[in-house]
């Protein structure tokens, strides 16, 4: 499968306008997944449901204050599908509306990611399979955002309209991101896709470290961000601001059991989960030279048939008959110290659909 690429240039309301254009009934399509998904976890209501959500919680005022040039984009994209505004701002909201629906239905927020980072002999390597509801297969999307003189370019890996799920800059700097559902969530925070983006327009890990600890936070999350020299591990809760635990702060692991905080876990199975993928992922890469196919190799394994870290379709042929988390998209970087980047995708799980190599032009 390959990985659908939209090139996006100019002002965030010309970069917005011109996804919303070009996707329109594409966006329709994801959005009506979206709603779709919602109904198959037991709202009875999804449009309802969301205009709640937005009515409950103080996301918007956030993104007004953290993130406003990326509202401007969401806008514009909005206009540009002649869409409602606000179905397509509620659709960036997938980890918050998890959270809502835990905190007003006391369903478990769903959702498995797997990342790790690697200072190995000069490079660092990094990378994450991004596990979401399989609706979003087919909706995969790299966007390749051109520089302006307050960002760097960008490859953003995503689905649908979503601002970003994760990616890298031309400054060498790459966020991925773990969901930590054993923690409660903050309504007045800023969502994390719009995190998520914000970094990626950041020079450096340091950078994007400071500014990841000026903002709250709408959904605990795991943030590993890396450049060329520094790797960054962090994990954000609603009470605070917390550097992730490792032994080795050269390699790091992650997977979705916070590890820097004590937490009781919504579900013991879902625990078991993490702690298996996680086990996983330090057996394969834990040790020795690290290259791009031990890399994307790990990625793609399914070593543990009951919690592999590749989350293949149960029914390839009907998503929306899946009713658990699948992956939906990979990536993989080499941050070479020279300045060098090179990063792999995949549009869907690894382990069926392989690693595509994607330029990123400064």
């Amino acid at each position: 499968m390959t990985l659908e690429t939209i090139s996006l240039s100019g002002t965030a309301a010309t970069r917005g306008g011109s996804l919303g254009r070009a996707r329109s009934d594409a966006l329709a399509r994801w959005l009506t997944g979206w709603l779709g998904s919602i109904a198959r976890a037991g709202v009875d209501d999804p449009k309802g449901h969301i205009a709640r959500m937005l009515n409950e919680t103080a996301y918007l005022h956030a993104i007004e204050s953290h993130a406003p040039d990326l509202l401007e984009e969401i806008e514009s994209m909005a206009r540009g599908a002649e869409l409602p505004l606000e179905l397509v701002l509620a659709g960036q909201l997938m980890d918050e509306e998890w959270e809502y629906r835990r905190v007003a239905l006391g369903r478990p927020r769903p959702g498995k990611c797997t990342s790790f980072a690697i200072r190995d002999q000069g490079s660092t390597w990094i990378g994450q399979n991004m596990d979401l509801d399989p609706f979003t297969d087919g909706h995969q999307l790299l966007l390749t955002i051109a520089a302006t003189p307050a960002e760097p370019a960008a490859l953003v890996f995503t689905v649908g309209g979503m601002v970003a799920l994760m990616g890298v800059n031309a400054s060498g700097v790459v966020v991925c991101v773990n969901a930590l559902p054993d923690l409660p969530g903050r309504p007045e925070g800023l969502p994390v896709a719009f995190v998520i983006r914000k970094l990626l327009q950041q020079s450096s890990a340091d950078a994007a470290d400071a500014w990841l600890a000026g903002v709250p936070h709408a959904t605990p999350q795991h943030y590993l961000i890396a450049d060329p020299t520094k790797i960054c591990s962090v994990e954000v809760t609603m009470s605070g601001f917390h550097a992730a635990a490792a032994a080795d702060a050269t390699r790091i692991f992650h997977t979705n059991h916070a590890l820097a905080v004590e937490a009781d876990p919504i579900s013991p199975a879902y625990r078991e989960n993490s702690l298996s993928r996680l086990n996983a992922l330090v057996t394969r890469l834990a040790l020795g030279e690290v290259t791009a196919e031990r890399a994307t190799a790990a990625l793609a394994s399914r070593d543990d048939p009951d919690h592999p870290i590749c989350r293949p379709l149960r029914n390839s042929s009907d998503p929306a008959a899946n009713t658990t988390s699948f992956t939906t998209g990979a990536m993989v970087c080499e941050l070479d110290p020279t300045g060098t980047i090179r990063s792999w995708f995949s549009a869907g799980p690894p382990s069926e659909r392989g690693f595509a190599a994607a330029l990123l032009k400064g």
